[in-house]
C-alpha cells in the first residue's frame, strides 16, 4: 500500500509553453500547479491548443497528485493531434486504479512505479512525470496509465550533457530520453 506522505510543499506555479512547428509559433500550452484545496498534495490544470493547417487542436487535462507527485486522479479530453481525439481518466484507489480510455473501463493492478499520461500533450503533464521520476529515485520502468500494460512502460534513460546559452550565462543541462510516452523517443533536458 502507498505510504502516507509529508504535507504538500508545492506553491502556486504558472507556466506557458509556446508550441512551434517548422520554427513557427502555432499555439500555446498554459498550466497552473497549485496546492490541493485540502492540503494533501497538488493539482495541475493544463490547457493545450494549436492550429495545424487550419484545424484547431486543443485539449484540457487535470491531474491531482500526492506531495511526492504520485497521481491520484487524472482526466484529459480533447484532441492530441489533428485526427485523434482523447478522452481518458484514471482514479487511483490503494493498489488499484480504474482506468478509462474512451468507452472502455478496466481495473489495473498498480506496480510500485506508475504515472498518468496519455500522449505528448499536455507537456506540463510530462513535466510532472519527470518530477515524479526524480522524487521516486529514478525507477527503471514506470507504468503508463491509462495504457496500464507492462509492455507500454515508460523508460527514462540518461543520454549525456549539453551546455546552452541562457542570456549571458552558460547552463549545463542533463539530457534524457523518454520512451513509450509517444511513438519513438523524446528528448528532455533538466538543469
Amino acid at each position: 500500500k502507498p505510504q502516507a506522505s509529508a504535507p504538500a510543499t508545492v506553491t502556486n506555479e504558472h507556466g506557458v509553453f509556446v508550441l512551434h512547428f517548422l520554427q513557427h509559433a502555432i499555439g500555446t500550452e498554459t498550466y497552473d500547479l497549485k496546492p490541493s484545496a485540502d492540503g494533501s498534495g497538488s493539482t495541475l490544470d493544463a490547457n493545450f491548443e494549436y492550429t495545424d493547417r487550419g484545424l484547431k487542436v486543443a485539449n484540457h487535462a487535470s491531474l491531482e497528485m500526492r506531495p511526492d507527485f504520485t497521481p491520484r486522479h487524472f482526466e484529459i479530453q480533447g484532441k492530441s493531434y489533428r485526427y485523434f481525439s482523447v478522452d481518458a481518466s484514471v482514479t487511483v484507489d490503494g493498489n488499484e486504479a480504474q482506468a478509462r480510455d474512451g468507452a472502455e473501463t478496466r481495473q489495473v493492478q498498480l506496480p510500485q512505479a506508475y504515472f498518468t499520461v496519455d500522449g505528448y500533450a499536455p507537456i506540463s503533464v510530462q513535466a510532472m512525470l519527470m518530477r515524479y521520476w526524480l522524487k521516486h529515485g529514478k525507477p527503471a520502468h514506470v507504468m503508463a496509465l491509462p495504457a496500464g500494460t507492462r509492455a507500454a512502460d515508460i523508460t527514462i534513460t540518461p543520454a549525456g550533457q549539453d551546455t546552452v546559452k541562457a542570456g549571458a550565462r552558460e547552463v549545463k543541462l542533463d539530457r534524457y530520453t523518454l520512451a513509450h510516452v509517444v511513438w519513438g523517443r523524446e528528448s528532455v533536458w533538466l538543469e
